[in-house]
């Protein structure tokens, strides 16, 4: 469970060079002017900020996006110290950032391991060809030389792939050999996550379309049964659905945040949640850069959670563990308003093969392959 006074941060990064065929997420066009101004405005809302929280800790930073590495390696160095100056950081505090094949640079390692950075994710998703192209991805896979010359050089350690599957076409032969190239590294971490396609992104209309043909969610969860097999056989360990790791290199801001640590972000569309309020940051992004220090100017859609979000945001993030949900706990917690959700939605997943309480002498429920490769979470989501 989270450390009293522990809080998480944020730097969000909504810039790409451009956007990949199954991205649902708005994004900004690459301007180096504006990315520079960006900078000076997220500086401007951490000043704000840090005041207004003198008694936090922060166990964990993560700098994500869009993709943070289209700042120079100098603006976001300058961030960080910003960072460690206005917050009261852990001593063991864990930085990540998120960065693709193409983005590595002496420059880039160097300057940010120097302040701090500690966990490196690499947006690898493919190492197929065709399924790259399919994609859409804005940085060539085969650049993981740079990533090579990075590791030898600056000894990088905590290195996470984020890798996909369910990509349409994808057979299990190119799954393996996504897998077998990011595990050519040794990294510490890696993310298995299934392809969801997003209504109105340009992968989903081909899909729908029959221009493509979609993976089933069947064959999915077979590729997700094989890397998972294959990860624990080599010693790492399932912390989530999604998430393996070697003993002790846990991506901590995710397994905090899914415990239900407070967060804040920082930048244009970076969300929040604070003493059970949730909010996001600015209705454009020109707004943000003029008021980011105007802390209540640029809370956006703020909300506080009613009884039953509480409760659906329990669920979703406790299915996301690998050690499930505990029927036991979430009655404990929400009383009469959980019997209504296990009586109305779990036997229906049970029933179509998504989620499964079988195990013996346990009141708990995880979800099945087929339920993590088919996305059923984000259904629930709406529920």
């Amino acid at each position: 469970m989270p450390q009293e006074n522990q809080l998480l941060l944020k730097l969000f990064f909504p810039f790409c060079y451009r956007k990949c065929s199954y991205c649902g997420q708005p994004i900004c066009s690459y301007d180096n002017n504006v990315i520079k101004a960006y900078g000076q405005a997220m500086e401007a809302e951490m000043e704000a900020a840090a005041a207004e929280l003198p008694n936090a800790v922060i166990s964990a930073v993560t700098l994500e996006g869009g993709s943070p590495a289209l700042a120079s390696p100098e603006m976001l160095q300058k961030l960080l110290r910003f960072l460690h100056k206005a917050f009261p950081l852990a001593e063991d505090v864990q930085i990540q950032i998120q960065t693709m094949p193409g983005q590595f640079s002496r420059s880039l390692v160097q300057r940010l391991q120097d302040t701090g950075v500690n966990f490196w994710t690499i947006g690898l998703e493919t190492a197929a060809p065709e399924e790259h192209q399919l994609l859409n991805r804005p940085y060539r896979f085969d650049a993981l030389t740079m990533v090579d010359t990075a590791i030898r050089t600056f000894q990088m350690r905590k290195l996470n792939f984020s890798l996909l599957y369910g990509i349409p076409g994808q057979s299990l032969h190119s799954w393996k050999h996504t897998l077998d190239a990011a595990l050519a590294y040794s990294p510490d971490h890696l993310t298995l996550n299934p392809l969801r396609l997003i209504s109105g992104t340009p992968l989903a209309d081909q899909c729908q379309k029959g221009d493509l043909p979609p993976c089933s969610h069947q064959t999915a969860a077979q590729y997700y049964e094989y890397a998972k097999d294959l990860l624990l056989s080599l010693g790492y360990e399932a912390y989530t659905i999604t998430d393996f790791a070697r003993p002790g290199c846990e991506n901590r801001w995710r397994l905090s945040h899914l415990l239900g640590a407070p967060y804040m972000g920082f930048g244009y569309q970076a969300d929040s949640c604070l003493d059970g309020v949730f909010y996001t940051n600015g209705h454009s992004l020109k707004e943000y850069l003029e008021h980011s220090a105007k802390l209540p100017v640029i809370a956006n859609h703020m909300a506080r959670l009613d009884l039953r979000s509480q409760m659906l945001r329990f669920v979703l993030s406790r299915l996301t563990l690998a050690q499930g949900l505990s029927t036991q706990k979430l009655e404990q917690q929400f009383g009469q308003e959980s019997h209504k959700l296990m009586k109305e939605v779990f036997p229906s997943l049970i029933a179509d093969g998504f989620l499964t309480n079988d195990t013996a002498g346990e009141d708990v429920m995880r979800l099945t392959s087929l339920g993590i490769a088919s996305g059923v979470l984000h259904r629930l989501e709406y529920l």
